[in-house]
């Protein structure tokens, strides 16, 4: 039994390319139209970033805050704010709280909690009383 090379070579048919060159030339003039009205994003929409920066309204000091007040953060919930206030209050230096990276000490707040509450903490009193380095 010998062995043929078969090749099958598919072709256009007019019939085809003439339907396809239709649907490609109406895709285009549907874009064409829609483009100059298209909007990239609505405008009247607040991002989810913006809404919670409206929900709190003023950055908030980590030792001076009640654990009601610090709930208010991305990432923070009941217990996680009881922790803070907690070491807030065993600290022995005054105040426990100098840069927001010092939240790392608290028990259950790790990196990705102090990257999302970063822009709404203010350590406060450490920056009036000059005692942050950083």
């Amino acid at each position: 039994m010998s062995e043929r090379n078969v090749r099958f070579e598919w072709q256009w048919r007019g019939a085809d390319l003439a339907c396809l060159c239709a649907l490609t030339a109406l895709a285009l003039l549907a874009l064409a139209l829609r483009w100059p009205g298209r909007q990239s994003c609505p405008t009247g929409v607040p991002s989810v970033d913006r809404l919670r920066l409206l929900q709190i309204a003023q950055r908030l000091d980590p030792n001076v805050e009640s654990a009601a007040s610090l709930r208010r953060l991305p990432m923070i919930g009941p217990a996680r704010a009881r922790s803070i206030v907690a070491y807030r209050q065993a600290a022995a230096s005054q105040p426990a709280f100098r840069t927001p990276d010092d939240l790392e000490a608290v028990s259950g707040i790790g990196p990705a909690v102090i990257y999302r509450a970063r822009p709404y903490l203010w350590p406060g009193q450490a920056l009036l009383d000059g005692e942050a380095d950083r």
